[in-house]
């Protein structure tokens, strides 16, 4: 029972954690939130459309550039 409720709060939290994401300056404070997504196992969670909807391509390809 606690785990359908555990989804359902993580889901409203989704964009939340995305939108930090790409706003924050912080490192590890964005280290951890792309932590949190990467990890979730929510089996509906359409990655590729977060990664689309959010435009995180370029941001990832920024990221993994030698010296950023």
């Amino acid at each position: 029972m606690y785990y359908k409720y555990y989804i359902i709060v993580i889901k409203d939290y989704i964009s939340d954690l995305t939108m930090a994401i790409l706003k924050n300056n912080e490192e590890d404070f964005i280290l951890e939130c792309v932590g949190i997504l990467a990890n979730l196992t929510i089996s509906d969670l359409d990655y590729e459309l977060l990664l689309k909807e959010y435009d995180l391509i370029p941001w990832i390809h920024n990221k993994l550039k030698p010296g950023k």
